[in-house]
C-alpha cells in the first residue's frame, strides 16, 4: 500500500497482498449438522507474495432470519508446508436490524508462507443451519508484511 503527492496530485495504491469480496446468496442454503460451509477463499503464490501474517474479517446479514445464527465461523490457513490451521473468529452480534448482522476478526500467523485462505461457516453439531436466500457476507483480509529483517536476540 503506498501513498504518493506530486505536484499537488495524491495518488494511493492498493496492496495487491490486500482482498476483498461480498457475495449474496441466491437461493437457501443447508449447512449440514455438525458441518461447515466455505464461504469464500483466497490463494497466494507461496514464492512472490510470502504472506506469513493475516487480518481477517467478515460481516453476515441473514436475510429474514432475526434470530438465527449460526454455531460460528472459522478463518482456516494452508500453509506451503502442508500443514493447515483453523482458528475461530471472534463475533459480535449487531442490534437494531430486523435480520441479524454478525461482525467477525480473526488474526493468522504461519511460519512458511500461506498458500490459501478459507472463510467457513459452521453449523451447530445439533442442528442443521439454514442460510436465507438474499444474504449477505462481506469478507476482507489484510496481509501484514513488510521487508524482512534479520536481527539477533539481545
Amino acid at each position: 500500500m503506498s501513498l504518493s503527492i506530486k505536484r499537488n496530485r495524491m495518488v494511493f495504491e492498493g496492496s495487491q497482498l490486500q482482498k476483498q469480496t461480498q457475495l449474496t446468496i441466491s437461493a437457501d442454503t443447508t449447512i449440514a449438522a455438525d458441518d461447515s460451509q466455505e464461504m469464500v477463499y483466497w490463494t497466494f503464490n507461496a514464492v512472490d507474495d510470502e504472506v506469513r501474517h493475516v487480518q481477517a474479517q467478515f460481516r453476515f446479514r441473514n436475510n429474514g432470519a432475526a434470530n438465527s445464527t449460526p454455531q460460528g465461523f472459522t478463518l482456516v490457513t494452508h500453509c506451503a508446508d502442508n500443514t493447515q490451521y483453523g482458528i475461530d473468529f471472534t463475533v459480535r452480534q449487531t442490534a437494531g436490524s430486523p435480520d441479524t448482522i454478525l461482525e467477525g476478526v480473526a488474526h493468522r500467523s504461519c511460519e512458511s508462507p500461506i498458500t490459501r485462505i478459507e472463510m467457513r461457516m459452521n453449523a451447530s453439531s445439533g442442528a442443521a443451519y439454514i442460510v436465507k436466500a438474499g444474504s449477505v457476507f462481506s469478507a476482507g483480509i489484510i496481509c501484514n508484511e513488510g521487508v524482512t529483517e534479520s536481527q539477533s536476540v539481545p
